[in-house]
């Protein structure tokens, strides 16, 4: 059902894809990928720091014991399918910024910086939520 779909919808998006075509040479289509690369970084960076500033806010963390400490994974499997998880969307932002300086799509470009934004989302699941155990390193 789900392939009948995505092939009713390609063939109507079929001739909108020709305006997302820029003729330009690889070298260009190189530094537009670059500069996605550090505008996606950018905003991710810019998030995170407006996120921590609302917890600092909330909490109060500058007023808190501060400890370092190290966290131990449940299991080997949680390790093996974190690693896949990143590694299957390190692939996907590298095809899609491979394709666009290949093919020069702008529409390519987008959907790969999407991709990269959602790579530093991926990072998140390497603690899972619930309880665990820490130690205090001191």
């Amino acid at each position: 059902m789900w392939g009948g779909i995505a092939v009713v919808l390609g063939q109507f998006l079929t001739p909108l894809v020709d305006y997302f075509e820029v003729q330009s040479s690889f070298f260009i289509n190189s530094i537009f990928s670059v500069v996605a690369l550090i505008l996606v970084t950018l905003l991710y960076l810019s998030i995170s720091h407006k996120r921590k500033k609302n917890l600092n806010d909330i909490i109060g963390c500058n007023s808190l014991q501060q400890s370092i400490i190290r966290i131990r994974p449940k299991s080997t499997k949680h390790i093996f399918k974190a690693i896949a998880v990143y590694i299957w969307g390190l692939g996907l932002v590298l095809s899609g910024f491979v394709m666009y300086i290949d093919s020069g799509n702008i529409l390519i470009l987008i959907i790969g910086s999407g991709f990269y934004f959602a790579l530093f989302a991926i990072h998140r699941i390497t603690v899972e939520e619930g309880y665990t155990t820490v130690r205090f390193i001191d």
